[in-house]
């Protein structure tokens, strides 16, 4: 298996996350419990097919391989991939440089690929506003018809060194109704089914819904995944304890 990126903007060089290259540097965000949540969406020993927008570190990508799953991620600085950064040292021929808010193409053994899963976390904020419509065309020429694109947004200002990463700032509103004109809609019942488990933007008690949040995008409603039973127990442990502050002080006292 080959897979190849077709584009002619290998790095974002104008993007301020390639001048001050942060969350390249430093993010390499997982949570196996929205992984196994995904995977609950689709047929059992389904090959999901995913596609990670701004993947940073590559670590979630890497994790949705290890599970026996097709996956890549692209990113817009080189940062990681000139250090062997996380993942990048481990899954090299599945993780790609490209400025994606510019045309790009995925193939395998020089076949498109169509993914069953885009991801962006924390990526959309990142992107100028008149750049969103182009990154969202090449969303809609990977996505399959049945497909989800999951996104995590901050409608903050994130700052460093003077410079402000986050190039669109606006309500949670407007980029529903963004989205919407673009083609994708919000799937609030699919986005309750993962009861807050998300790589990033899940857990918003700090911020406040308004100011972080996850949206579950459809290109095609009436096509897209229906959602599956959860036992009780398990729909318990995502909503109430998984990443909870007490879970995660457990885990500092038992590691």
């Amino acid at each position: 298996m080959k897979i190849t990126l077709r584009t002619k903007y290998s790095i974002a060089y104008k993007s301020p996350d390639h001048i001050m290259p942060i969350g390249t540097r430093y993010d390499q965000s997982r949570n196996w419990r929205f992984n196994i949540n995904l995977y609950r969406l689709f047929p059992e020993n389904y090959l999901v097919k995913l596609m990670d927008l701004g993947c940073s570190g590559g670590t979630f990508v890497k994790d949705v391989i290890d599970d026996g799953h097709f996956a890549i991620g692209l990113e817009g600085s080189d940062w990681s991939k000139k250090f062997k950064r996380a993942a990048w040292a481990y899954v090299p021929d599945s993780l790609f440089t490209c400025d994606i808010t510019k045309k790009f193409e995925v193939f395998e053994n020089n076949k498109k690929v169509l993914f069953d899963v885009i991801t962006a976390w924390e990526v959309m904020e990142h992107i100028k506003a008149d750049d969103l419509p182009k990154l969202l065309i090449n969303v809609k020429n990977h996505v399959r018809p049945s497909g989800l694109f999951i996104v995590s947004v901050t409608s903050m200002p994130h700052t460093v060194n003077g410079v402000n990463l986050h190039q669109t700032i606006q309500s949670k509103k407007w980029w529903i109704n963004m989205f919407k004109k673009n083609g994708f809609t919000h799937l609030q019942e699919h986005h309750d089914y993962f009861d807050g488990q998300f790589v990033r933007g899940g857990q918003v008690e700090k911020l406040g819904e308004e100011k972080q949040f996850v949206l579950v995008l459809s290109p095609n409603t009436a096509r897209a995944p229906k959602i599956p039973q959860k036992p009780l127990v398990e729909k318990l442990y995502d909503k109430y304890w998984h990443l909870s502050k007490a879970h995660k002080l457990l885990k500092i006292l038992t590691t």
